[in-house]
């Protein structure tokens, strides 16, 4: 049974999510110089190489996907399953190395935090994806994806960090669940593909995000919800030992 095609109206509030996302990372980079009184020719140079990079990878990834070059029924590890592992090494690298530093230092904890609201939309996306059809159910939050919870919390947790101060162990608790429900989602959407690793047999079979744009569900909003919660891990990390209790508003 053929698989529905997405509206058009899905598919263009996808798109503005995933180019939001894009527009958000090239926002920090050049905010971040500013704090830190980096002269303004290495800031547009920092936002110079980011904005390349970014491109790079959406473009990358949409080729891969319009010339069917990802899939899950290769052996193991398909070319999809290569892809996700070495963009997930790359936004680690990204995260603890100098680019991570710069915006840890640079942007204010509770916008690394209230970042993760991006996953509210996204989530209904999802959703609105299984009722037309084209995405399994257990990949939404009437399923087996809790993952909306992630961005929920992160909205009255940044508003908070703006407006007082919370205690730390309030965010490594919410940063800790909600990377769990991330890799939750990830694990339920790999066992949902066709393959040697599928174990939810129900249908359609998650093969949309093998197609132009969907494949950025995984190589762009995946990563950057990835790259949010490093970021807030290498931030609770920098902070003092005597201030370990308390997280300061902003920068």
């Amino acid at each position: 049974m053929p698989i529905p095609a997405p509206t058009p109206l899905l598919t263009a509030l996808f798109v503005a999510i995933v180019f939001a996302l894009v527009f958000a990372l090239l926002r920090a980079t050049f905010a971040a110089g500013g704090p830190a009184g980096e002269p303004a020719a290495r800031t547009r140079r920092w936002v110079a190489l980011t904005a390349a990079g970014m491109l790079a990878w959406v473009g990358v990834t949409g080729v891969l996907a319009a010339r069917g070059l990802l899939n899950t029924d290769a052996p193991l590890p398909a070319p999809f399953h290569r892809l996700m592992l070495l963009s997930a090494l790359a936004t680690g690298a990204f995260a603890f190395l100098a680019p991570g530093r710069r915006l840890v230092a640079g942007v204010p904890l509770w916008k690394l935090c209230g970042f993760q609201a991006f996953r509210v939309p996204l989530e209904f996306v999802l959703w609105a994806l299984y009722a037309n059809g084209s995405l399994p159910v257990q990949m939404t939050y009437e399923g087996r994806n809790f993952d909306v919870l992630s961005g929920l919390l992160a909205i009255p947790l940044a508003f908070f960090l703006r407006r007082g101060r919370v205690p730390s162990g309030v965010i490594w608790a919410w940063n800790l669940l909600s990377l769990g429900l991330l890799v939750n989602i990830v694990q339920i959407a790999v066992r949902s593909t066709p393959g040697p690793l599928r174990a939810f047999t129900n249908d359609p079979p998650n093969v949309l995000v093998f197609s132009l744009p969907w494949v950025w569900l995984p190589t762009i909003c995946v990563l950057a919800a990835l790259l949010g919660h490093l970021l807030v891990f290498r931030g609770l990390l920098a902070q003092k030992p005597n201030s370990s209790t308390q997280i300061p508003l902003a920068h």
